[in-house]
């Protein structure tokens, strides 16, 4: 009999033990594609090369936020702030970055219309301020798809789906084009993480930021604020490169040696996309 005991207590053992390990399995999974679809983006390059713009994007974010100190939210303040702040506060981020610090500030006075672009959202509207007609249509198509995500979703889920979103539709666009529509994708995976819950799997920023979250869920719901600011992060960026080239008959397109070797509406862009974010969260 007590054999008998011994070895029911023995089993149950095993099976508790087998039960942890497959839970341990499910969170270590979790993790694993997390990370595998930023270590993916990473490898494909998106946008232009050699400059990480999702990266960079989220460290200029926290820059932002770290620094805020006004309490108005009207848009000219809001303005106002980001742009001080991305004068006064990004030195040792363009050091980290190899940019000349001089060089980079001259593109923080960034156009307003690249923070408004999600409020009007058309492929006609696109096509006014510079897209092509295939790269606007690829991106009405993506805020469509994206724009009712509410802050329930999980990151790594969502970081799969704009991946695959990517992998279907590049093909259709030129060469130009392509580095748009990869940094659009780049930034929206970061954006995700930047702003999303933590039980989401993101760093939970838009709480941390307005401080209610309370609040912040119920602002959401109104907005539809989760896929609003991630997408003025995304769509804000690529904006804000385009109306640069247009605007200067190409010539920010060139290699710039004071950012490294990068052209210069991609230093355009990724402030433009952090200022569109924040300018949205608040």
């Amino acid at each position: 009999m007590k054999n008998k005991i011994t070895g029911i207590m023995v089993a149950l053992v095993f099976l508790l033990l087998l039960s942890c390990s497959k839970e341990e399995e499910k969170i270590e999974g979790a993790e694993i594609q997390t990370t595998t679809v930023v270590e993916k983006i990473s490898e494909l390059d998106l946008g232009y090369q050699n400059l990480e713009e999702g990266k960079k994007h989220n460290e200029l974010l926290d820059i932002i936020l770290t620094n805020w100190s006004i309490d108005q939210n009207d848009e000219a303040s809001i303005v106002k702030e980001i742009k001080r702040i991305l004068k006064e506060h990004t030195e040792e981020f363009a050091i980290a970055n190899n940019f000349e610090y001089e060089e980079f500030i001259k593109n923080v006075d960034f156009d307003i219309e690249s923070m408004r672009v999600v409020d009007n959202m058309s492929i006609d509207h696109l096509k006014k301020i510079g897209y092509s007609a295939r790269l606007a249509q690829k991106t009405v198509q993506f805020y469509n798809e994206f724009i009712s995500l509410n802050g329930t979703e999980n990151v790594a889920e969502l970081q799969e789906a704009f991946l695959s979103h990517y992998q279907e539709n590049v093909s259709d666009l030129s060469k130009d084009d392509q580095i748009y529509f990869g940094m659009m994708i780049d930034i929206a995976v970061h954006s995700t993480y930047f702003w999303y819950p933590k039980e989401r799997g993101g760093m939970n920023k838009l709480a941390e930021f307005s401080g209610d979250t309370s609040q912040i869920y119920a602002k959401a719901n109104i907005w539809p604020g989760w896929g609003r600011v991630f997408l003025a992060d995304c769509i804000g960026a690529v904006t804000g490169g385009v109306s640069s080239v247009i605007s200067s008959g190409g010539a920010t397109a060139i290699p710039n040696p004071g950012l490294g070797g990068l052209p210069t509406a991609s230093a355009v862009a990724i402030i433009t996309g952090a200022g569109a974010s924040a300018g949205k969260a608040i």
